[in-house]
């Protein structure tokens, strides 16, 4: 990379953002809608005991009224709505991601992403976790276990400055595979891109990382210059080689809202000959923290390969 480029990246950028990370292996012991819902499922279940753990009252309030909620873990976690101008409809500062593993029929590793401060939250979830194996998941209420394990009992999480983690990322130069895994929902212009847009998913990271590192870890907005040089630099984003990206529809039941919720999104995969470096570190800063609507339920999940 050259220096314009090299003060444009996301290491540059946001490489003192702290990114904590967990991971719990779960054995689902009961029949369960199908994985491309569950890191909803899972936050759903999270939602309710985390209230049942951090909430004082016997009879509860509305949490958006409720006196003591700026303190109150789950509706950080899960409600509250940034006061900073411009930051109201904030990404949440964590990810759940449930997926499949060749372990057993219903065996899932559930990776748990926290972002910023909201690491001290860790032992929390852990305990909201352990509890929701006798509440159960979904509306079926299905039991799950923790296997035990490393990843089971651990009383901690590994936390490690985003610069740490992409610096660990060796970029090789060659070619690259995109896998958009779970579906990726990009808002333009007030509607969903049923066609990938690469500017504008580097665009969405940037700012997805922008956000969190001023709500989460006290950071700075970039200024309007340095977004005008990454609206330049992410115009020459390269064209895949071979492209098989399409708009899937799906949806989810919302025990909150009593109905049915669209989850449709961008899934497939694409395929570089020799892209540029610049462009290589942004997608893997989007593989690590998820991008577009709904990436704190697993959503918009990226793999390079």
């Amino acid at each position: 990379m050259d220096c314009a480029e090299k003060s444009l990246d996301p290491i540059n950028l946001f490489g003192s953002l702290p990114v904590a990370r967990a991971g719990f292996l779960i054995k689902v012991l009961e029949d369960i809608e199908d994985e491309t819902y569950l890191g909803s499922t899972f936050r759903g279940m999270l939602g309710w005991q985390l209230q049942n753990l951090s909430c004082p009252y016997q009879k509860r309030p509305p949490c958006n009224r409720c006196i003591i909620k700026e303190h109150c873990p789950a509706f950080i976690l899960i409600e509250g709505k940034s006061p900073i101008p411009g930051l109201s409809d904030s990404p949440r500062g964590y990810i759940l991601y449930p997926f499949k593993i060749p372990a057993g029929k219903a065996s899932y590793q559930l990776s748990l992403t926290l972002l910023g401060d909201l690491a001290r939250f860790y032992p929390l979830i852990r305990k909201a976790l352990a509890n929701g194996q006798k509440a159960g998941i979904g509306r079926q209420r299905a039991r799950y276990t923790i296997v035990e394990g490393k990843a089971g009992r651990s009383d901690t999480c590994d936390i490690s400055r985003l610069e740490e983690i992409l610096e660990a990322t060796t970029f090789t130069p060659g070619d690259i595979a995109v896998h958009l895994i779970t579906p990726l929902r990009l808002r333009k212009k007030g509607k969903y891109l049923d066609e990938l847009d690469w500017p504008f998913l580097l665009e969405s990271t940037a700012r997805r990382l922008e956000a969190l590192s001023v709500l989460y870890a006290g950071g700075k907005a970039l200024g309007k210059e340095t977004w005008q040089a990454l609206a330049s630099l992410f115009s020459t984003a390269p064209a895949p080689l071979s492209l098989e990206i399409s708009w899937k529809e799906y949806e989810r039941y919302s025990n909150r809202q009593r109905r049915k919720v669209p989850m449709g999104g961008l899934v497939g995969k694409a395929h570089f000959d020799h892209p540029p470096e610049w462009f290589a570190k942004w997608l893997y800063a989007a593989s690590l923290l998820h991008v577009g609507k709904g990436a704190a339920m697993g959503l918009g999940r990226i793999e390079i390969f």
